[in-house]
């Protein structure tokens, strides 16, 4: 008897997975998503100077969270919309913050830092 309340009870779990499975919903096929691919470059947030040190010609830059470069990537600062430096993002990172080598031009704090 036990058996057979065993084998009907699996019948059932087995019949309602493969009925979730219909409905659930599917991601796209591989060729829809490779037609959809973005083949175009990748673009970052947009950081702000947090500190400047002209002395040594650094700062550090806020990302917001998951925007942080990579390491040499170099980026342009933009002030008023218009492009006053540019920067190399060196290191190291700590949580949204990173610290970046002034290449070219003068960098303030509350300027924006993204790519071209």
């Amino acid at each position: 008897m036990r058996i057979v309340t065993v084998g009907l009870l699996s019948g059932l779990l087995f019949s309602g997975c493969a009925k979730m499975k219909n409905i659930m919903p599917s991601g796209p096929s591989p060729a829809e998503a490779e037609a959809h691919a973005d083949t175009g470059p990748v673009l970052l947030d947009v950081g702000k100077i947090a500190k400047v040190n002209p002395s040594a010609r650094f700062v550090v830059i806020t990302f917001p969270l998951g925007g942080v470069p990579p390491i040499d990537r170099r980026l342009s600062v933009y002030r008023k919309g218009a492009k006053v430096a540019e920067v190399k993002i060196t290191g190291p990172q700590r949580d949204v913050n990173t610290i970046g080598d002034i290449i070219s031009g003068e960098v303030q704090v509350n300027d924006e830092v993204r790519s071209e």
